[in-house]
């Protein structure tokens, strides 16, 4: 099984790129397959055979989308803290990139 702390980076490494080019392939190497990519969207056949849309927006949005594809509709329940972990290192970049240095547990 993936860890949540992966997911947290890879989501955070899209978000800051503005692209989803290397989330995807990550997924695509995990099994995601049928993958189709117009512009900032992009929809794929998850691990569970549901399928999953994609497109640029905030870190929160990216990390579901994730789960949704590597999980299926019960995501949340095998990734229960993966929007904390996301959240908490969104803010550590925000703060990072405002010049605050690393932001506290």
């Amino acid at each position: 099984m993936v860890p949540e702390q992966t997911i947290c980076e890879k989501v955070i490494q899209a978000y800051n790129s503005n692209d989803l080019a290397a989330l995807i392939s990550w997924l695509e190497k995990l099994g995601c397959i049928d993958i189709t990519r117009d512009g900032d969207t992009a929809t794929l056949t998850g691990l569970t055979g549901m399928r999953a849309g994609f497109t640029l927006g905030d870190p929160i949005t990216l990390a579901v989308c994730t789960g949704f594809a590597l999980f299926g509709p019960h995501w949340a329940s095998v990734c229960p803290t993966l929007l904390e972990k996301v959240n908490k290192l969104w803010k550590a970049e925000i703060k990072k990139a405002k010049g605050g240095g690393h932001a506290k547990d």
